[in-house]
C-alpha cells in the first residue's frame, strides 16, 4: 500500500466521526443481512411445507364476526375488510381514550386541591395508585375482574338498562331518528342561554 494511502487510512482510522461512521455502516450491513437471511429461510421453510406467501389472502372470505364495527362488516367479508374495521377500532379507542384521559385528568387536578379532606384525600390515593402500579398489573386484574362476571345470557342487570357480563358493560346508545336534530338544537340552545345567563347575572350583581 502506497505511503499517501496508508496516511490517508491511518488518519481516517484516528477520526473520531469517521470511525463511528464506518461502525455503524458495518452494523446496517450486518442487519440487513441478518433480515435477508431470516426472510430467505421463512420463505424457503413455508414453500417446504406447502404455505403460500404474500398477501392474497387479503381477499380471502374472513369467516368470523366482529362485534365493535364503525363500518358494514359481517363474516361474509374479506381479511382486508376485517384488517380495517380492526384499524378503525384501534383509532376509535385511541380517541375516546385520550378525552377520557384528558377529562378525568384535569378533574382529579382539580380536586386534589379542594379544600375538603375526604375528597382530596380520595383523589390523591388514586393518583398514587394508578402512578405505583404498573399498567400491566392492572390490566390483569381487570381481566380477573370480567372472568368473575356472569355470562352473557345471566347478566348482571341495573335497572334494566346497564347490564355487565364476563363482556363488559353495556350502556344504552341512542337512536337518531326524524327530529333528533331538534333535541340537539334544543340542548345547544339550552346551553347556551345558561352561559349567557351566568354572565349576565354576575354583570348585573358585581
Amino acid at each position: 500500500m502506497p505511503s499517501s494511502l496508508k496516511s490517508i487510512f491511518k488518519q481516517y482510522l484516528t477520526n473520531e466521526r469517521s470511525r463511528g461512521y464506518a461502525i455503524q455502516l458495518i452494523l446496517l450491513v450486518a442487519l440487513a443481512g441478518l433480515v435477508l437471511f431470516f426472510v430467505a429461510n421463512t420463505i424457503k421453510n413455508l414453500e417446504i411445507v406447502g404455505l403460500a406467501t404474500g398477501y392474497g389472502f387479503l381477499g380471502d372470505t374472513a369467516s368470523f364476526d366482529i362485534n365493535q364495527r364503525i363500518i358494514e362488516y359481517s363474516s361474509t367479508s374479506t381479511y382486508g375488510r376485517a384488517i380495517l374495521v380492526g384499524g378503525l377500532n384501534t383509532i376509535l379507542v385511541a380517541i375516546l381514550g385520550i378525552v377520557a384521559a384528558t377529562i378525568l385528568g384535569f378533574t382529579c387536578g382539580v380536586l386534589r386541591l379542594s379544600s375538603n379532606f375526604l375528597v382530596r384525600s380520595t383523589v390523591a390515593s388514586y393518583v398514587e395508585f394508578t402512578r405505583n402500579v404498573p399498567v400491566l398489573l392492572q390490566i390483569i386484574f381487570w381481566w380477573v375482574v370480567l372472568l368473575t362476571l356472569p355470562r352473557v345470557v345471566e347478566s348482571i342487570s341495573l335497572g334494566e338498562f346497564i347490564f355487565l357480563n364476563n363482556r363488559g358493560i353495556r350502556l344504552p346508545s341512542p337512536i337518531l331518528g326524524p327530529g333528533s336534530e331538534y333535541v340537539l338544537i334544543a340542548i345547544l340552545a339550552s346551553i347556551a342561554g345558561a352561559v349567557f345567563f351566568i354572565k349576565w347575572s354576575q354583570k348585573n350583581f358585581e
